[in-house]
């Protein structure tokens, strides 16, 4: 998800510096590919709250909260 958000970022900075169509062209693509990869990051708990709409809140955000759990790693320290 962050690289996303660095790829979008840094694309449309050097977008403002460049004096040349074909680069502005490279660049907007990769301002795009930056996009849609910060967009494929978050599809998959938009999945998961959808099919979790029924359920009560409480009962959601507890399973939500586990799953963040699960996902995020711990220090092995």
């Amino acid at each position: 998800m962050i690289l996303g958000y660095t790829i979008n970022t840094g694309a449309i900075m050097l977008l403002a510096l460049t004096g040349r169509w074909e680069a502005a062209a490279v660049l907007l693509v990769a301002e795009q590919a930056g996009c849609a990869t910060s967009f494929l990051s978050n599809v998959s708990m938009a999945l998961l709250e959808m099919m979790l709409w029924r359920i009560g809140i409480g009962i959601q955000e507890s399973i939500m909260k586990a799953l963040i759990v699960a996902l995020v790693p711990t220090d092995a320290g």
